[in-house]
């Protein structure tokens, strides 16, 4: 909710939008497709698809942000690499408990979670609650 109402004050268009999309839905469906079939219950299953459609959404919505042309870019890049790192550590989190085990998972699912959520709250903190699309 927060990034979306950053966003419609941005107003990103055309490949601002459409690439960071696909990009994202790219990889949520590449993970999703070697991670869902090996999730043993459909119930377990139908909410990890959830989940990550959700994550994938905020993380796009962090990087379309941070591809408009907002006089707050540096705190703007600060959302969506907190977003992508998020969808970082939650894709090696199903894989390590879905797919086989990754070494030192814990290490890279914590560092890359915390840091998603220092970047999230920082960007959260500084950024105003309009954020005004820079001048030609």
């Amino acid at each position: 909710c927060w990034l979306s109402g950053r966003l419609r004050v941005a107003r990103p268009r055309g490949c601002t939008v459409g690439m960071p999309c696909a990009i994202w839905a790219t990889v949520v469906a590449l993970v999703g497709w070697k991670v869902l079939p090996h999730v043993p219950d459909m119930a377990i299953r139908t909410g990890c698809l959830v989940y990550a459609m959700l994550l994938s959404g905020m993380a796009c919505m962090a990087i379309m942000l941070a591809a408009s042309r907002t006089t707050q870019r540096l705190w703007a890049m600060m959302a969506a690499m907190g977003g992508a790192l998020f969808v970082i550590s939650d894709a090696v989190l199903a894989w390590n408990r879905f797919v086989e085990p990754i070494h030192h998972s814990g290490l890279i699912i914590m560092i890359t979670y915390y840091a998603a959520q220092l970047l999230l709250f920082v960007a959260a903190w500084r950024l105003p609650r309009s954020v005004w699309p820079a001048k030609p």
